[in-house]
């Protein structure tokens, strides 16, 4: 496919997506009275059967709250409240389809990237000075093993990532008790709290990181500058590494582009590595204009002296991580730069690939609902995924194999003299 063909794809993918901003489905002539032990369950059901994206996922939620209900003792706990919405929701299997309360870190992220793309007077009823939260700038998992949560993710240039700790590291304590992602740092913004963690190696280490009050998208952002560096590598060229954990709206999107442009800190790499594996979506098509489009950069300047700048097009060799942390939006603009000649590496992106709106419920917990289906060039990804060109395993916790063959790739395409995009 040309350059222009994947620009129309995109675009007609950016049609289906804006009118997210503005969507209020109207209620069903008919909708479902649900009732059960739990209202909560019951409000849950009836948003999810007024607006989800297809008739036929609304008529299964009529019979998942049914089977949910069913499980529900005389006077359910807010536990058992808790395990029927999820299995409510594990049994309608749509991706964008979440609830998330605020002991989780999710759940402040997402409120905050809604805000940022329009939903602020939505979110305004629980944080009316904005979305922050006390924290180290780490995702945890699941202590599935008894060894301790691990760490899934730490932000670049956050005050974990300053304080050395590593993805796959496990988070044993927090001033001694139970490691958890927002409580165990509550009201301790300023204070330098002791962690103990045990190591890549099995060894466990005291690290002491400064708790700080974040706001996400702001950490997003600066966490897109913090990864922009040049690689070590005996390659003979300057290989470029990107790393996206959001992309979502136009202020993370120019913290992308000024990255690669004249100032920035890839200015003169020979190559880039485009990290899409991990973090949330949000991408619009349109961002794969950073990477090929034909248009040169423009200035246009105002009588005052007022620029306004396009950005910078990347025109070199350029390589895109993707695995099954690439979701949403991520998987379209990946999507779109494989079909001008893009390699992808690592393995098959999630498949999640619908447009959704967020839903405060009645306890402030946030509901995700997808309101609209998604098509890619006459494609449904949702489901499916967008496949690598080089299948790479990631390796074991602290190696990064997929990383080191997109080196390989990059600099054999500088070597070989690849044409621009």
């Amino acid at each position: 496919m040309t350059g222009i063909g994947v620009r129309r794809c995109c675009a007609l993918a950016l049609a289906v997506l804006l009118p997210l901003l503005a969507a209020r489905p109207l209620p069903a002539q008919n909708e479902p009275d649900f009732r059960s032990a739990a209202p909560l369950l019951d409000e849950v059901a009836t948003l999810v059967e007024r607006h989800v994206f297809a008739d036929a996922v609304a008529d299964r939620a009529v019979q998942a709250h049914a089977a949910a209900a069913a499980g529900l003792p005389a006077a359910p706990d807010d536990a058992a409240v808790d395990r029927a919405i999820d299995a409510f929701v594990a049994e309608l299997g749509v991706s964008h389809l979440a609830r998330f309360e605020p002991h989780q870190v999710a759940y402040y992220e997402l409120l905050d990237i809604f805000s940022d793309v329009g939903f602020t007077e939505l979110i305004r009823r629980v944080f009316p000075r904005g979305v922050v939260y006390d924290g180290i700038g780490i995702r945890l998992g699941n202590d599935a093993d008894g060894l301790g949560p691990v760490i899934t993710d730490v932000y670049d240039g956050g005050p974990g990532d300053r304080s050395g700790l590593l993805a796959g590291e496990r988070l044993l304590s927090v001033r001694g008790a139970a490691a958890t992602p927002v409580e165990a740092f509550l009201g301790q913004a300023g204070e330098t709290v002791p962690l103990e963690v045990r190591g890549l190696d099995g060894g466990v280490r005291d690290v002491p990181v400064t708790v700080e009050t974040i706001r996400p998208s702001r950490l997003f952002r600066e966490s897109i500058a913090a990864s922009a560096r040049i690689l070590p590598h005996d390659v003979g060229y300057d290989l470029g590494y990107l790393r996206i954990l959001s992309w979502a709206g136009p202020r993370m999107h120019a913290a992308v582009a000024e990255t690669v442009g004249p100032e920035g800190p890839l200015a003169d790499a020979d190559g880039l590595i485009l990290d899409l594996r991990r973090g949330w979506g949000g991408a619009r098509p349109s961002y794969t204009d950073l990477f090929f489009s034909a248009a040169p950069p423009t200035t246009a300047i105002a009588r005052d002296g007022t620029r306004a700048v396009t950005p910078r097009r990347w025109n070199r060799p350029l390589v895109v991580l993707i695995g099954p942390g690439t979701r949403s939006g991520k998987e379209i603009v990946a999507y779109g730069l494989q079909q001008v000649g893009v390699p992808l590496v690592g393995a098959r992106t999630a498949g999640a690939v619908l447009a959704a709106r967020p839903f405060l419920l009645s306890d402030d917990s946030l509901l995700l609902i997808p309101v609209q289906d998604v098509v890619v060039d006459g494609r449904r990804l949702e489901g499916v995924g967008v496949e690598p060109d080089v299948p790479v395993d990631p390796g074991p916790p602290g190696e990064d194999r997929q990383l080191d063959a997109a080196v390989e790739i990059l600099a054999r395409m500088i070597a070989e003299g690849a044409e621009p995009l």
